[in-house]
């Protein structure tokens, strides 16, 4: 389970980026800007999920102040996603707060502030939503045509 990060290269030459990945969740190092006053530069950490198609999230603690400790940080967040996983697909697990049964099937669902759908469109006012186990996704409300409902 442990990570090898690799440099990538960059056309920029300040740019310094280091990578690593396993088969599901991808990890990137950067060092930002220049050495603060005490001389020591800043390590930024995140990560993905490579199945989901979901944006990058800061690993927790970041910034770092060597390339050491954001590497350690990455490795400590790979095992505690990992473990995550295993007590999901565990059947002898209960999680502290089960979802009632009807968020798992389409419902109504007024939306005031703008969701992205399943198919990366922002969607507002009357859309059908469900959870799916993780969070909760949404999609267009196909609306009936007056010659489709019945009197």
């Amino acid at each position: 389970m442990t990570l090898h990060f690799s440099p990538v290269a960059t056309p920029l030459r300040n740019l310094e980026i280091w990578h690593a990945n396993n088969s599901e969740y991808a990890f990137a190092i950067s060092r930002v800007g220049e050495p603060d006053r005490h001389g020591s530069p800043e390590y930024v950490a995140s990560w993905r999920s490579l199945h989901d198609n979901k944006p990058t999230a800061a690993v927790g603690g970041s910034p770092f102040t060597t390339f050491a400790e954001a590497e350690q940080a990455c490795e400590l967040f790979l095992m505690h996603l990992e473990m995550m996983k295993t007590e999901t697909l565990d059947p002898g697990y209960m999680p502290l707060k089960t979802m009632p049964g009807w968020t798992r099937d389409w419902h109504v669902w007024r939306v005031v502030v703008p969701r992205r759908s399943i198919t990366g469109r922002l969607l507002s006012g009357e859309v059908l939503r469900r959870h799916d186990g993780r969070s909760w996704i949404y999609k267009k409300l196909e609306q009936a045509s007056a010659g489709n409902e019945r009197a």
